[in-house]
């Protein structure tokens, strides 16, 4: 299983995959990232190779991106007297969704669609709880709305 990425999470990787997952001491694996299409083939081994060791693997989704710290840009927008303006400044990255699920369940994993959450209709949400945005960059979710998230998939917060 390739591991890339800074040291203390290629480090982590290895043992979760050589300690862990190869000896069958955890029952699941949870796998979230920013994975890009040339990742696609790796993504696609790591999640044979612990389903070959007996472990239900999920993949989680990504999450929306926008151009700009969502902070930043929603304050803005607030302040401009229309929050939705945000919306302009998202990616739409729904190309890239499916092409992840795609992989995710003909290797036998789980999925789980942060997009479909965060976006369950035409528009996003913005906040994760009042005066608490949902992302406190361009993509990574506050803590509030992690927690929501993890709600929302039936984990406990």
């Amino acid at each position: 299983v390739e591991a890339r990425g800074a040291p203390r999470c290629t480090a982590l990787m290895r043992h979760v995959f050589t300690d862990l997952v190869a000896r069958r001491q955890v029952e699941a694996v949870v796998l979230a990232g920013r994975w890009l299409a040339s990742e696609d083939a790796a993504l696609a081994r790591t999640i044979a190779f612990i389903r070959a060791h007996g472990v239900a693997v999920t993949v989680v989704g990504p999450a929306v991106e926008y151009d700009g710290s969502v902070p930043l840009l929603l304050a803005r927008a607030v302040q401009a007297g229309n929050a939705r303006g945000i919306d302009r400044f998202r990616r739409h990255g729904a190309r890239r969704e499916r092409a992840i699920r795609a992989i995710a369940l003909a290797a036998g994993a789980n999925y789980y669609s942060v997009t479909l959450r965060e976006c369950p209709r035409s528009a996003c949400r913005l906040l994760a709880a009042p005066g608490v945005p949902i992302h406190f960059d361009e993509g990574h979710v506050t803590q509030a709305a992690a927690r929501q998230l993890m709600r929302d998939f039936g984990w406990p917060s």
